[in-house]
């Protein structure tokens, strides 16, 4: 059997780059980013609910108890409203824990001016970031399940490589990643409102 001409194997190669890239697109970026987006609303409609308590409890309906458990659901989702600097600064620092724990690279972590969202402070940051593709699912994964929440608002997928002329890469190439996360704080122990003082 002949070998495959060079310029076939290169295109073959490029497409399996490409899938792969595709494939993590699919299968990892697009989910998450659905999952950012129903997890912003939740915390909204969490918001909505507890105020909606702090209401009912003028009329003896809700309990402490049940305001205390929406205030602790709130809270594990709410990075700890300190003052401005310091909350920014609490932020930056679980990203870069991430990071670190995810072995990927860190190439730049850049804060962006905290900015209100109704009762909400919003805290976001830009990564930029390089490692596997084992690194970057790690990365992704820690992403989703870190409480409090975090918000991937843009995604970026490079990938570096050079391709051989059998096919494949010289080495494993490297994937870049650029994000932009955002996390979210508010004093919820100040709710106006009948009921306030269940909420301290």
């Amino acid at each position: 059997m002949n070998e495959l001409p060079l310029l076939a194997r290169r295109s073959m190669a490029i497409f399996m780059l490409i899938a792969g890239l595709l494939s993590c697109w699919n299968f990892v970026i697009s989910p998450l980013l659905l999952a950012a987006s129903q997890a912003v609303e939740d915390l909204d409609n969490a918001r909505f609910e507890l105020h909606r308590l702090v209401m009912l409890a003028e009329d003896a309906m809700t309990t402490p108890d049940a305001i205390g458990a929406e205030l602790d659901l709130l809270r594990g989702e709410l990075f700890a409203m300190r003052s401005a600097s310091d909350t920014d600064a609490h932020f930056v620092a679980a990203i870069d824990q991430l990071i670190r724990i995810a072995g990927v690279r860190l190439i730049q972590l850049k804060a962006v001016e905290p900015s209100q969202s109704g009762v909400l402070t919003r805290y976001t940051v830009d990564v930029n970031a390089a490692g596997s593709e084992n690194d970057i699912a790690r990365l992704l994964s820690g992403i989703e399940q870190h409480q409090p929440l975090l918000i991937i608002d843009q995604a970026t997928l490079l990938s570096h490589g050079n391709p051989l002329d059998e096919g494949g890469f010289d080495t494993a190439p490297e994937i870049t990643l650029e994000l932009r996360l955002s996390g979210f704080a508010a004093d919820i122990g100040d709710i106006d409102g009948p009921g306030s003082e269940y909420a301290r």
